[in-house]
């Protein structure tokens, strides 16, 4: 008795293009992105922006509403935990 072929099951058209745009980019190392374009998007915001400037007494005052973080080692800092007032 004739054995009749196994078809192979249907690939989503997506999970094809997937496949096409992976084998295009063998053997290069950085991975194909899984949505839209990469590196066309707007600027999540003004590339012109300016950090603003504080000054020492200010960082100190900000300071004084911190504790010392006890996992940090030394290198870390916490705000200060208001209590809640009752009503």
């Amino acid at each position: 008795m004739p054995t009749t072929p196994k078809r192979k099951p249907e690939v989503p058209k997506e999970d094809r293009k997937l496949d096409r745009a992976l084998e295009e980019t063998f053997p290069a190392s950085d991975a194909v992105p899984s949505h839209g374009e990469t590196g066309t998007e707007p600027l999540g915001s003004d590339p012109h922006r300016k950090a603003p400037r504080i000054t020492k007494d200010q960082v100190a005052d900000a300071a004084v509403d911190t504790v010392e973080c006890p996992q940090c080692a030394g290198t870390g800092r916490l705000a200060k935990t208001k209590p809640q007032s009752s009503p």
